[in-house]
């Protein structure tokens, strides 16, 4: 712009002018500038900027009209780039905000992301301690199959020792032998993995043979996730091993327990077993089922591997005890199942019952017991040596004493015929004696008040 480029060649007064617009501060100049400028001067001749000084303004005149336009247009652009300098600020400035807001929030939801990483991470290693204790007092329970105990101490007595008594109770067991190298046998059983603190409890020596036994624990190898990775896989191995258990559980209640026992009668007699006796113990869901078997070695082998033989095991054997005979077909077993079956005495619904109409007369036979005293009355005697003979033998049936007494365990029959179960509690030995009332024979036995008196082997016991 000419005319500001040489502004220097312009008359400048310096005036206090009061007009807060610009045509009014022209006029206002004007009418001082009479008092000061010489000429008459128009207004298109005067130019006004602000001084350094509040309420002072630089006063230019002109001989000649000034542009003003091209002031204007420089305010206008001048005007125009602080607007765009301001805009670009105010931009910046936001976006400069906007990029620290953003930042703070990112930041933020990272440190919200790894807080709820390191609680997730919390949670499933609770999970898996939770999970891994059930699941090993569940394991810690159960009872394992019994056939594979017996070949792990067969693997340490095979050769010149005989098994005389073995009996497993869970997880221990104590096996008598005979032997002619007991410490051999301990060795054997110390050397292997299968087996924890084995004693050599009681030996004695009779021609050359050792009788001795041992005692121990068997080794559990229960499974775990410690080989797995992630912490998901562990936890998964675990409430696996859970349902699968639970599963068991609830198919074990489902049976019946006369389909329980029907079972495992059927098993025993499939391998030549024969059942002597069957007892329950205890009630509700604490039922225990102990059968008496008489059998060979191989069958009753053979019935505790077969019992046990499906994957899933529904029949848990509590405890086992075998006594070897010198009649290989004479072995007696005692096996106690721990039957989780759920009696019926406890069912939501009761059925409604029908009476069934008998007579008194026909109820009365099931009452009806031959006496044991013979009658007298029917004695005949021809001589006197009749009579001191029938007296002889009233003194001698007097003098009857049992050397011992026995264990009454139960009746049994087979047949047309009553068997009674006995046991000596000494020897462990088990008898079955027939009832015959009519009089003592070898292996027999008669009532005798509330008790019985037994004969085996010449000698009289007393069956309480």
């Amino acid at each position: 712009m000419k005319d500001e480029m040489n502004r220097d060649l312009f008359q400048k007064f310096t005036l206090k002018l009061k007009s807060r617009t610009e045509g009014k501060r022209l006029s206002e100049a004007k009418l001082l500038l009479k008092d000061i400028y010489p000429y008459e001067v128009d207004e298109r001749n005067i130019y006004i900027e602000k001084s350094a000084v509040k309420g002072l303004f630089d006063v230019y005149v002109s001989k000649e009209e000034i542009n003003k336009d091209s002031k204007v247009k420089g305010l206008a652009l001048l005007a125009a780039a602080l607007l765009v300098l301001v805009t670009s600020s105010i931009f910046i400035i936001h976006h400069g905000i906007s990029e620290n807001e953003n930042a703070a929030l990112i930041q933020k939801e990272k440190e919200e992301s790894e807080k709820q990483k390191i609680k997730e991470q919390k949670e499933k290693e609770e999970k898996l301690v939770k999970v891994k204790t059930e699941y090993l007092e569940k394991t810690g329970a159960c009872y394992e199959k019994v056939f594979p105990y017996i070949e792990r101490i067969y693997s340490c007595i095979w050769g010149n020792t005989t098994i005389e008594n073995i009996a497993i109770d869970k997880n221990g067991f104590s096996v008598e032998v005979t032997t002619r190298d007991a410490v051999k046998v301990l060795e054997n059983f110390e050397k292997s993995s299968a087996f924890n603190s084995v004693k050599m409890n009681r030996t004695t020596v009779k021609n050359n043979v050792e009788t001795v036994t041992y005692s121990g624990t068997f080794v559990r190898l229960i499974k775990d996730a410690d080989e797995l990775g992630e912490l998901e896989e562990k936890i998964a191995f675990y409430e696996n091993c859970l349902d699968d258990m639970k599963l068991r559980e609830e198919r074990i209640k489902a049976l019946k327990l006369s389909e329980y026992i029907r079972t495992v009668r059927a098993v025993l007699r499939e391998d030549g077993c024969t059942e002597e006796y069957i007892q329950l113990k205890g009630n509700g869901n604490a039922t225990e089922i102990e059968f008496f078997i008489i059998s060979s070695s191989s069958g009753i082998l053979k019935f505790i591997k077969d019992i046990q033989k499906e994957p899933e095991n529904l029949f848990d054997i509590k405890q086992i005890k075998i006594r070897n005979s010198e009649d290989r077909n004479r072995i007696q077993t005692t096996v106690c199942f721990d039957v989780k079956v759920k009696l019926d005495s406890d069912k939501n619904e009761i059925a409604e019952l029908s009476d069934e109409e008998f007579q008194i007369s026909e109820i009365d036979k099931a009452f009806y017991k031959v006496s044991r005293v013979q009658s007298t009355g029917q004695r005949l005697y021809t001589a006197g040596t009749g009579l001191k003979k029938a007296a002889s033998e009233t003194i001698t049936e007097s003098k009857i004493v049992a050397v011992k007494s026995l264990s009454y365990l139960g009746l049994t029959k087979s047949g047309n015929d009553t068997y009674v179960m006995a046991k000596d509690n000494d020897m462990g030995s088990i008898y079955k004696l027939k009832l015959n009332e009519s009089g003592l024979e070898e292996n027999t036995c008669n009532r005798n008040g509330s008790t019985y008196m037994a004969k085996i082997r010449g000698e009289y016991y007393e069956v309480r």
